[in-house]
């Protein structure tokens, strides 16, 4: 037992004190329990505490992991409907295109087949084609089949 001076009721105050109301007030002071702490049980609170603070830290740390994983498997799903999207988008351009397959069909067998073909030189409202400038106005590219399905007919001068 230790002496302590103090009003009954008081708190007391001190680090070898670990329960610190008074219970009973005469010469000598009684307190609950052992007043004063071994350096050996202040290792061991010392120890316990150093491990609780590195649980703390560990399960931070744990969280801070799961959040980034998180954030990822977001960053990867948007990234796979982007993707998804950007599909939908091409399909339903072949989709297109291939309800316009009879008309943009044959024009892009056309368009194969132009550039094989001979280009012609016409203009806006003549009657001929022409391999050449000839003359005056203003002459626009065509091939010779276009051309022909016009109803015009060859330039004697170029074609002569």
């Amino acid at each position: 037992m230790k002496k302590i001076i103090g009003k009954k009721g008081q708190h007391l105050k001190g680090e070898d004190v670990t329960k610190k109301k008074v219970v009973k007030f005469s010469e000598t002071i009684k307190v609950e329990h052992s007043t004063v702490k071994s350096k050996a049980e202040k290792e061991a609170l010392a120890k316990q505490e150093e491990a609780k603070q590195q649980e703390r830290e560990a399960a931070l740390a744990k969280q801070e992991e799961v959040k980034r994983q998180e954030e990822a498997r977001k960053k990867q799903e948007i990234r796979k409907q982007d993707e998804a999207r950007e599909r939908e988008k091409q399909a339903a351009a072949k989709e297109r295109q291939s309800q316009n397959g009879g008309q943009s069909g044959s024009q892009n067998g056309q368009a194969a087949g132009d550039k094989n073909e001979q280009q012609v030189l016409v203009t806006a409202t003549g009657s001929k084609y022409h391999n050449h400038k000839c003359g005056n106005g203003t002459y626009y590219p065509a091939t010779l089949s276009e051309a022909k399905a016009r109803g015009l007919t060859p330039c004697s001068k170029c074609y002569g």
